[in-house]
Formats: structure tokens, C-alpha cells, sequence
């Protein structure tokens, strides 16, 4: 972001290319007004791209839109 415009739309997304801490500046306006512009820190937490868990026979684990019910070990990795 670095002080450079990303959206000039009413919603926007926007993928931080890290995690850590990083400070958002949102400014609003129109050709008439200008609004102070609104600064927060904002915390980009790390995604867990991978877990796995142990079911009993009979158990069904449900993740991310999907089920295991076998026993033993399920796994799902994640795309991020």
C-alpha cells in the first residue's frame, strides 16, 4: 500500500502479502467534501494451511465444507 491509492469504490479486498501489523488509511470524499482520513492497525494473522486430526471409529470430523469419518488420521491441507 505504501501511501498508493487501491480501490476508489465503495468496497474494496485486499490481500496483505504478509502477516504482521500494518497501518490502513481510509480516506472518503467527493468533488464537493473531504473527510479526515481514518488510520487503523490492522493485524494480518498467519493461515493455518494445514491440520490434522485423529476420529474414533463411528465419529465424523467436519472441516472446511468437508467430512471425515474414518478412523484413524484425517488430513486436509489447505490452498491459500
Amino acid at each position: 500500500m505504501n501511501d498508493q491509492t487501491v480501490s476508489t469504490s465503495n468496497s474494496m479486498n485486499y490481500s496483505f502479502p504478509a502477516p504482521g501489523d500494518y497501518e490502513v488509511r481510509v480516506s472518503a470524499g467527493n468533488v464537493c467534501f473531504q473527510a479526515d482520513p481514518l488510520c487503523q492497525t490492522v493485524h494480518v494473522a498467519q493461515l493455518q494451511s494445514y491440520f490434522a486430526a485423529q476420529i474414533c471409529q463411528g465419529e465424523t470430523l467436519a472441516f472446511g465444507g468437508n467430512s471425515c469419518s474414518a478412523s484413524g488420521n484425517c488430513t486436509a491441507i489447505f490452498i491459500t
